[in-house]
C-alpha cells in the first residue's frame, strides 16, 4: 500500500467521524434533544433557531462527505461556520472549555479534508 493511498484512508476515517459527530449534533437539535434545546433556550436561542441550525449543520456533514467533487471543500467551509457558531455559543454560556473541543473539531474537518482530497493537498503544498 502506497503512503498516498494510506493518507487517503486516514483522511477519509477522520471525515467520517467528524461527519458523524456533526450528524449526531444535527440529530440532537432537529429533534429538540431536553437537554440540548433547554441549555440553548436559557442562553437566548429560539426552537426555531435550534432546528434551522441542526438542518445546516447536518447539511454541512453531508455536504462534507461527497467525494471528489469541490462539494466537500464547501461541506468543510460550512462545517467550519458552524464551529464558528460554537465559539460564539459556549462564549455565551461562558463555558470554559470551549477551546478544547472547537480546536479538536477544526483539526478532525481540515485534517481529514487535507489527508483524503490529494488536490486539496497539493493546493496547499504550493
Amino acid at each position: 500500500m502506497t503512503k498516498e493511498k494510506i493518507l487517503t484512508i486516514i483522511g477519509w476515517v477522520l471525515s467520517v467521524i467528524t461527519s458523524g459527530l456533526f450528524a449526531f449534533g444535527a440529530f440532537a437539535q432537529v429533534t429538540l434533544n431536553e437537554m440540548l434545546a433547554g441549555e440553548l433556550k436559557a442562553i437566548g436561542y429560539t426552537e426555531t433557531s435550534i432546528i434551522v441550525a441542526g438542518i445546516a449543520l447536518g447539511l454541512a456533514a453531508i455536504l462534507f462527505l461527497i467525494p471528489r467533487t469541490r462539494i466537500a471543500l464547501i461541506g468543510a467551509v460550512l462545517m467550519t461556520a458552524v464551529y464558528g457558531g460554537m465559539i460564539a455559543t459556549h462564549m455565551i454560556a461562558n463555558d470554559g472549555q470551549w477551546w478544547s473541543r472547537v480546536i479538536m473539531v477544526a483539526v478532525l474537518v481540515w485534517g481529514g479534508f487535507y489527508l483524503r482530497d490529494v488536490k486539496f493537498r497539493e493546493f496547499i503544498k504550493n
